[in-house]
């Protein structure tokens, strides 16, 4: 999911950078219309037990409710708490039957039929039938504007036969289908409200939490009785949006607030030595990256940009944001995810190597590149960014420096405008589908996460392992890292990762490595 001028990507993936790009300073004070206090009534982080309610602070306000427009952090948690889904995640990221209770491919992989479970019901205690599956995802099969379009693309036409049974037609086999239908965008919506126009203002919905208010900036949601799950151990969460960083964390200390959603690493030293609140790196499924221009010289020279990789020092960039808490990551695939193989993660700079490559290319007496960033959603780009010129400046590249408005770098990047940026990619659910097709297809709606790059032999690997599974499934993937090593169409740095800061034990409400909130069951 990314929200760029000329395509709002996601396939589940999300750019991180326009991730963050919602945030809008808000009061925290208040009330929400149900009458719920702000702040937490109940246990502090030493005790298991749940509160009655407990209170999330985001660096972003909620703005649509649209499961196939959604792409902040804050959206996609609210749509996650209220959606109910075919299968479910859960907390070991394995998708398990939820609203189905069962699901089987076809003999050629070419349609999958779920059978549905007996008695479900949205939050207004009207039935959830195979004919709402059937006009949920036809709507988002049809949806232009849908974020998601990388995920759904290989879904034909989706039909419902009698009240539980639905099946999936497919243009090609799709062994991760499950998988997607877990991710939080697959929420089952009810047929009749789809056209309505406050179908995502005040949603019905069919998940474990109900939406009972929404102002903008804060959200309100309380346990749906009809959920046909174990329900969740918290009965109302106040979703409230603090812009500032250090405004979450007094209001965390202070305990207006239970949970701070995600943090600038560079504020963990200051909560080490807090006892009653746990600070520490979720790695996610995703990566920070030095986004390249490979369409124009010098960076349309392969040498250049492996000489450019070889040449940072990762595990320095990861000991100075991250306090060493994340991971160094010199790979295609995160470590959380299918696909990485620690055996080919080199983090250890070459700058010999790398003098090397340099030699014969227009780079081989020196050269200088741009780097832009926008410091309003890279909490820690002025950093990142002197670290990697100090790299650079070895092998005899110098990099000048431009922080760049928001807006105008969406457009600079849509647009192959730039010749180095520092970017991210993640995505929501372990499966290879979305990262792979946004971040090295030419035509995966980003243009290979914006560089242009165009490679027939990674493209065909590609395919290979989007219609496959299992162990040969993952030696494709191993391979597509190989060949993206070999053409390096851009840097990977470090891990995505999440800097959530609670007062509350993990068994009552953390951050998820997908970046969505799990609150614990047993209410």
């Amino acid at each position: 999911m990314l929200t760029m001028p000329s395509r709002s990507p996601s396939a589940g993936a999300c750019v991180a950078l326009a991730a963050l790009a919602c945030a809008v300073a808000l009061p925290l004070a208040g009330c929400g219309s149900d009458g719920a206090s702000t702040t937490s009534s109940g246990a502090g982080s030493g005790s298991g037990k749940a509160p009655e309610q407990v209170t999330v602070a985001f660096n972003q306000r909620v703005t649509t409710l649209d499961p196939d427009l959604a792409v902040a952090q804050a959206d996609v948690n609210v749509i996650n708490l209220i959606g109910g889904r075919l299968y479910d995640a859960g907390a070991s990221g394995t998708p398990q039957p939820s609203l189905a209770r069962s699901g089987r491919a076809s003999a050629d992989g070419l349609s999958w039929t779920f059978k549905l479970r007996s008695g479900l019901k949205f939050s207004d205690g009207t039935p959830l039938r195979a004919s709402d599956v059937e006009a949920t995802f036809e709507r988002a099969l049809k949806d232009k504007s849908n974020v998601q379009a990388a995920l759904y693309a290989p879904i034909r036409s989706v039909t419902s036969d009698g009240a539980t049974t639905v099946t999936f037609h497919l243009k090609r086999p799709y062994p991760d289908l499950p998988e997607m239908l877990a991710e939080e965008f697959a929420m089952v919506l009810p047929a009749s409200r789809l056209g309505k126009a406050s179908s995502f203002r005040a949603p019905i919905s069919a998940g474990p939490y109900v939406l009972t208010s929404w102002s903008g900036d804060d959200v309100q949601l309380r346990r749906n009785p009809n959920f046909n799950g174990p329900q969740p151990a918290v009965d109302r969460l106040r979703l409230t949006t603090i812009e500032d960083s250090n405004t979450r964390v007094s209001a965390l200390r202070t305990g207006q607030i239970d949970l701070a959603f995600d943090l600038p690493p560079s504020l963990l030293p200051t909560l080490k030595g807090d006892k009653s609140i746990t600070a520490a790196v979720t790695p996610g499924y995703g990566w920070y990256s030095l986004n390249m221009s490979d369409r124009a010289a010098p960076l349309d020279d392969v040498r250049v940009r492996r000489a450019i990789s070889l040449a940072i020092d990762r595990d320095r960039i990861t000991q100075t944001i991250w306090q060493g808490q994340n991971k160094a990551l010199s790979t295609f695939w995160p470590p959380p995810m299918r696909g990485y193989s620690a055996a080919d993660n080199h983090t250890t700079p070459d700058v010999a190597q790398a003098k090397q490559l340099l030699a014969g290319t227009a780079c081989a007496s020196g050269c200088t590149l741009k780097l832009e960033y926008p410091p309003a959603v890279v909490p820690f780009g002025d950093q990142l960014a002197l670290l990697i010129a100090s790299d650079l400046k070895k092998i005899g590249v110098s990099l000048k420096l431009q922080k760049t408005e928001f807006n105008t770098f969406n457009t600079d990047l849509g647009a192959g405008r730039y010749q180095l940026a520092l970017y991210g990619l993640y995505d929501f659910v372990n499966i290879p589908d979305g990262l792979v097709t946004y971040a090295l297809s030419t035509d995966g709606g980003i243009n290979a996460n914006f560089s242009g790059f165009q490679s027939p032999p990674i493209q065909a690997l590609i395919t290979r392992a989007l219609t496959t599974s299992g162990s040969k499934q993952t030696q494709l993937l191993q391979q597509i890292d190989t060949s993206f090593a070999q053409d390096q169409p851009f840097v990977t740095l470090a891990n995505w990762a999440y800097v959530p800061a609670s007062r509350l034990p993990k068994s009552v409400i953390e951050v998820q490595p997908s970046g969505l909130l799990r609150v614990g069951s047993g209410g």
